[in-house]
């Protein structure tokens, strides 16, 4: 199995075929940091570099070495981390109720540490959400469209 390192390519097969993600950073805790990119491919491209400078449509943590172990993702190469993306980035994490649908506090998390800041400003809105995703969850939200902005869970 090849080594996930910062920059690793990662394809995940949909039923609308091949999409893809790079490793961006990897927590202790919370595993690889996935920066996730629009687009639908028939076939794995000669390069990626053209694919990581796209806007990223969503960014979360999954932990890697067990999908690749299952063969729930493949390895598919390794590029250079855009510049723009090597900063970790902040998430958020908050209580929401669906019955409800109501929002409690939010906290704001920057990979180390945590604060409170009650509501979201319309730039938090748009931080990606902290938790730690499985494959099926991942391949759901790439076959919806789903984009991390204003998304609560």
């Amino acid at each position: 199995m090849a080594k996930l390192e910062i920059g690793t390519i990662v394809e995940f097969c949909t039923s609308k075929g091949l999409a893809y993600a790079q490793v961006s950073h990897n927590h202790q805790e919370y595993s690889n940091l996935l920066r996730v990119y629009d687009g639908f491919y028939d076939h794995r491209p000669y390069h990626f570099e053209p694919i990581v400078n796209q806007p990223v449509r969503f960014s979360a943590f999954i932990r890697l070495n067990s999908a690749v172990k299952r063969g729930n993702v493949e390895i598919a190469g390794r590029v250079a981390v855009p510049q723009n993306l090597q900063e970790f980035p902040l998430f958020r994490a908050g209580s929401y109720d669906l019955a409800t649908d109501t929002n409690g506090a939010w906290w704001l998390w920057d990979g180390q540490r945590e604060w409170m800041v009650g509501d979201l400003s319309a730039d938090e809105w748009k931080y990606p959400l902290r938790g730690v995703w499985n494959t099926a969850l991942f391949v759901e939200r790439l076959e919806s469209g789903w984009v991390q902005e204003g998304a609560r869970w």
